[in-house]
C-alpha cells in the first residue's frame, strides 16, 4: 500500500521499511531510556485516576513518544528496483594424463567426456539458462584452454591432455573461493576418479572432503569417464633410489612392475647407464600375481652425475609405452678423500695437522712418520725392531694411483732410495693428483729437491746452493690480492677489508723455507712481509695448476701456531680447520670450488615446465670475473658429453642462449623443456686467453605417477558425490536430468530512499497528540 503511495509510476518492483537516522547505538539506547523514564513518570503522576483515564492519559503520552522518536530515528521507505541473475553450474573437467588414455571405445577418456557433454540436451539447456563455468584441472584448477573450449561447442581433434597429477579435492576447494554458496546450482566432476593426492583409493567421504562440500553448498555429481575394464599395461609403478651415491661403493635400484591384462609373459627389464646397458633382469609374469620387485646392484667408478634409465619391454598389443620408462640421474660422491701423509720428524705442525685429518670424517688417512733411514746406524736386528721400512715401492708404484691427496711434511726423500720413484709423483699429479708440500728444515730446497721431478711441478724455482735455505726470524704472514678471493683462504665468512684484517690478527709465524724466484703460472695467497725472492715477496702459500693436477706450497712449518693459541685461549682452531678443510677441498678439486660451474636449477624437469640455468666464473685467484660472454646450449645426451671444443660436431643444439656474467661473475638463462629425454647443459666462456666448458645433466620427463596405474577409480567419484549430495554417472547415462539447486541470486539495479518522518500527516500528529495530552491533564485536574 505505501510503495503504491509513493510510486504510482510503479518503477521499483520492491519495497522495505527502514531507520534513516545516523546515530550511534549508544545513543539511541539513552533516548528510548529517556522514553521510558517518561512513561513511568506518566503512570506514576496518575496514579490518583481511576484507571480508565490513567490508561488513557499514558497512552497518549506513550503515542506522543512515539512520534517524536519518529523524528530522531528517521523512519522511511526504501524502494528498490531488483533482477533476478542466472546462477552458476561449475564442471571441473580433468585434462591429467590418464585421460588421455582409451576410454570405452577408440576414443581417449577426455575426448569422450567432451563428446558426451557436447551431444547433450541438457549441456544446451544449462547454457541457456545457467552461466555455465568449465574449468580444468590437474594438480591445480585453471582456466580452461581455448581450443578445448572450442572442442565444446563443435568437434575439433585435440592434443592429448598432460597434467601431471590429479588432485580433485583441490579443484573443489579452489571453487570455494571462487563463490558464494548462493551462486552455485551444481557442481559436475568429469574425470576417471585417478586421484594421485588426499582422494588417492577413497571409497568413503574423507571428513575434509565433507567439508568442503558443505562450503559449496551445491550438489556435486560426477561423470565417469573410465572404462569398465582396465587396459592391458605393463608399467614401471616405482622406481627407488638414491639421489647420490659414493664412487666405488655398490649402489642399489629398486623397482616395481604392474602387469595388467598379461598372462604367461616374459620381458626384460633392462637399467641403462646414459646409452649403454649395464644391468638386465626378466620378467616372468605367473597367473594371478600382477606386482613384481626388482633390484639392481653396481658399483660405480667415475666421479660426477649421470644419467640412468630403467624401460621394461613392451608387451604384444600394449597400446600404453610411455610407463614402460623413467630416467633419473644420480651423483656419484667420493666415499672418503684417501689421503698420503708422508712425515719427515714427528713435531707440533705435524702432530695438528693429523690431528685435523684424522677428525674429519669424510677422510681416509695413511701416515707414515719417519724415525729412521735405511742409512741408521742400529745394531737391532731388523725383525726385532717394532717400526717397519719405509714400505717406497708399494705406495709411490702400486698405490699411488689410489690416493687423492699425497702430502710431503717437512720430508726429504734422500735416505730411503726413492729418488726413482719422484717421477711418478711428478706423473701421479699431471694426471689429477693433488700435491701438498709443507716446509721445515727437511722440506724444498732443503730436503734435496731442487734438481728433481719433484721441482717440476712446484710454482717456483728452489735455490741451488746449500747455505741461506731458511730463515728462522719470527713473521706475520700478509695476504695478497690473489689471497682475498681464492677459496683455501676463505678463513671467515667476510670478504675485502675484514678477511685481510682476520689474516693479520692471528699469531705470528717463525721459520720459512727461501724459494728462487716464482714460476709464470703461480698464485702466491700468502707472502712475507719483508723478504724477497727474484724481485718478489717470499711466497708462504702458493698455489699452481700442473697439467690436470693442483699443487699448494706452504713454505713454512708453524701454522700449528693458529690452532694453538685457539686451543690455549678456550677457541675451536677455526681459522687453522677452515684454512686446511679448504686446501683439501680445492686439491681434489670439489666441485664447488671449480672456477667455472654451471647447473640447472632441477635435476628432473616436467614436461612443459621452465627451468633456470645458472653460470658461475672466477679466474684462477677465485675473483668473479665480470662480462664475459657465455655461451648455453642443450644437447640430447647419448652417453657422451658435448662439453669440449669438439662438442657441437657430436650433434646439434636443441637450445642456444648468450649471455654476460655479471660483477659476481654469474649469469642466467631460461629454458622450457618441451620434449621428454636425458639432456646435458653445456656452457662455454672465455677466462683470459682460454676457452673454458662446463656441463650438467638433466631430464625432461612427464611425471609418471598419472600413468602409473592405468585403472580408472569410480569408487573415488561415488565417493565426492555422496559428501556432496550429488549423483554419480557413466558416460553412457549421461547428464540427462542431474538436479540443480534453485538459486535466489538477485541484483539492485536502482534503489531510491523515501522519508515518512517528515511528511505533512506526520508533523501534524506529533503537534496534536502532545496538545491533546496536556489538555486531558488540566480537565482531571493534573498539573
Amino acid at each position: 500500500m505505501l510503495q503504491q503511495v509513493f510510486d504510482p509510476e510503479g518503477a521499483f518492483n520492491q519495497a522495505s521499511l527502514v531507520l534513516l537516522h545516523p546515530f550511534s547505538t549508544a545513543i539511541c539506547i539513552a533516548v528510548f531510556l529517556l522514553a521510558a523514564l517518561l512513561v513511568w513518570l506518566a503512570i506514576r503522576n496518575s496514579r490518583s485516576l481511576s484507571f480508565k483515564r490513567r490508561a488513557f492519559l499514558v497512552g497518549l503520552r506513550v503515542v506522543t513518544l512515539l512520534l517524536l522518536l519518529g523524528f530522531f530515528l528517521q523512519p522511511g521507505l526504501r524502494l528498490e528496483q531488483v533482477s533476478r541473475m542466472r546462477d552458476h553450474v561449475a564442471v571441473l573437467l580433468d585434462l591429467s594424463r590418464s585421460m588421455s588414455l582409451p576410454g570405452e571405445g577408440r576414443q581417449s577418456r577426455m575426448e569422450s567426456a567432451i563428446e558426451t557433454l557436447r551431444e547433450s540436451d541438457t549441456w544446451a539447456t544449462w547454457q541457456r539458462e545457467h552461466q555455465v563455468d568449465v574449468y580444468a584441472f590437474d594438480r591445480k584448477l585453471s582456466p580452461l584452454p581455448q581450443e578445448v573450449a572450442e572442442a565444446l561447442q563443435a568437434p575439433k581433434k585435440l592434443d592429448p591432455p598432460m597434467g601431471e597429477a590429479t588432485d580433485i579435492q583441490s579443484a573443489l576447494q579452489a571453487l570455494d573461493v571462487r563463490y558464494q554458496p548462493q551462486d552455485l546450482a551444481a557442481v559436475l566432476v568429469v574425470s576417471d576418479g585417478s586421484d594421485n593426492a588426499s582422494l588417492k583409493g577413497a571409497t568413503e567421504p574423507t571428513a575434509s572432503l565433507r567439508a568442503t562440500a558443505e562450503a559449496l553448498g551445491a550438489p556435486i555429481h560426477a561423470l565417469f569417464t573410465g572404462p569398465k575394464d582396465p587396459p592391458k599395461d605393463v608399467a614401471l609403478l616405482h622406481v627407488q633410489h638414491d639421489s647420490f651415491a659414493f664412487v666405488r661403493n655398490a649402489l642399489t635400484i629398486e623397482a616395481d612392475v604392474q602387469v595388467q591384462g598379461y598372462e604367461d609373459l616374459t620381458l626384460p627389464v633392462t637399467l641403462y647407464q646414459g646409452e649403454k646397458p649395464i644391468q638386465s633382469r626378466l620378467l616372468r609374469v605367473t597367473e594371478g600375481q600382477s606386482n613384481y620387485h626388482f633390484d639392481f646392484e653396481f658399483v660405480p667408478d667415475l666421479l660426477g652425475k649421470d644419467l640412468f634409465t630403467l624401460e621394461v619391454g613392451q608387451a604384444p598389443d600394449e597400446t600404453i609405452v610411455e610407463n614402460n620408462r623413467q630416467s633419473f640421474s644420480i651423483q656419484v660422491l667420493r666415499d672418503k678423500i684417501r689421503v698420503l701423509q708422508v712425515v719427515g720428524r714427528p713435531s707440533w705442525d705435524e702432530r695438528f695437522l693429523r690431528k685435523l685429518l684424522e677428525e674429519n670424517p669424510n677422510v681416509d688417512l695413511i701416515s707414515f712418520f719417519i724415525l729412521r733411514t735405511n742409512e741408521s746406524i742400529d745394531p737391532t736386528r731388523s725383525d726385532e725392531l717394532s717400526l717397519i721400512p719405509f714400505p717406497t715401492d708399494e705406495l709411490f708404484h702400486e698405490q699411488l694411483g689410489s690416493f687423492d691427496l699425497v702430502i710431503f711434511q717437512n720430508f726429504s726423500y734422500r735416505g730411503y732410495r726413492m729418488r726413482q720413484y719422484l717421477p711418478e709423483i711428478r706423473d701421479y699429479v699431471q694426471n689429477g693428483g693433488g700435491f701438498l708440500m709443507i716446509g721445515g728444515d727437511l722440506a724444498f730446497a732443503s730436503g734435496g729437491y731442487s734438481d728433481t721431478a719433484i721441482a717440476q711441478l712446484l710454482p717456483f724455482e728452489l735455490p741451488s746452493g746449500k747455505t741461506d735455505l731458511i730463515d728462522v726470524d719470527r713473521f706475520t704472514p700478509r695476504l695478497t690480492e690473489a689471497g682475498l678471493h681464492h677459496p683455501i683462504t676463505q678463513i671467515t665468512g667476510d670478504r675485502g677489508e675484514a678477511l685481510r684484517q682476520a689474516w693479520e690478527g692471528l699469531p705470528q709465524l717463525t721459520g720459512i723455507n727461501r724459494t728462487a724466484g716464482l714460476k709464470p703460472d703461480a698464485i702466491v695467497l700468502l707472502e712475507h712481509p719483508s723478504l724477497t725472492a727474484g724481485g718478489a715477496p717470499e711466497p708462504v702459500m702458493t698455489v699452481r695448476n700442473y697439467g690436470l693436477g693442483r699443487v699448494l706450497t706452504l713454505t713454512t712449518d708453524t701454522t700449528w701456531h693458529w690452532g694453538f693459541q685457539s686451543f690455549a685461549e678456550g677457541g675451536d682452531s677455526r681459522a687453522y680447520y677452515r684454512l686446511f678443510g679448504n686446501a683439501i677441498r680445492w686439491l681434489c678439486r670439489d666441485p664447488a670450488l671449480q672456477p667455472m660451474q654451471v647447473k640447472a636449477d632441477r635435476d628432473r624437469y616436467a614436461l612443459g615446465s621452465e627451468g633456470s640455468m645458472q653460470l658461475r666464473l672466477t679466474s684462477d685467484d677465485g675473483a668473479p670475473i665480470e662480462g664475459s660472454e657465455v655461451t648455453f646450449r642443450v644437447f640430447e645426451f647419448k652417453g657422451e658429453s658435448h662439453a669440449n671444443p669438439l662438442g657441437s660436431e657430436g650433434g646439434m643444439p636443441i637450445w642456444t642462449e648468450t649471455a654476460k656474467t655479471d660483477a659476481q661473475g654469474t649469469a642466467f638463462a631460461r629454458f622450457k623443456a618441451e620434449k621428454e629425454g636425458t639432456y646435458e647443459l653445456v656452457a662455454e666462456a672465455t677466462r683470459g686467453d682460454e676457452l673454458v666448458f662446463a656441463s650438467d645433466l638433466f631430464v625432461v620427463a612427464a611425471n609418471p605417477l598419472e600413468l602409473s596405474e592405468t585403472k580408472a577409480n569410480s569408487d573415488v567419484l561415488k565417493a565426492v558425490t555422496t559428501a556432496g549430495g550429488g549423483e554419480f554417472r557413466t558416460l553412457k547415462q549421461g547428464i540427462d536430468d542431474l538436479p540443480l539447486k534453485t538459486a535466489a541470486v538477485l541484483r539492485v539495479n536502482r534503489r531510491q530512499d523515501v522519508p515518512l518522518w517528515s511528511h505533512w500527516l506526520w508533523l501534524l500528529l506529533a503537534v496534536l497528540f502532545p496538545c491533546m495530552e496536556w489538555g486531558f491533564r488540566r480537565h482531571y485536574g493534573l498539573l
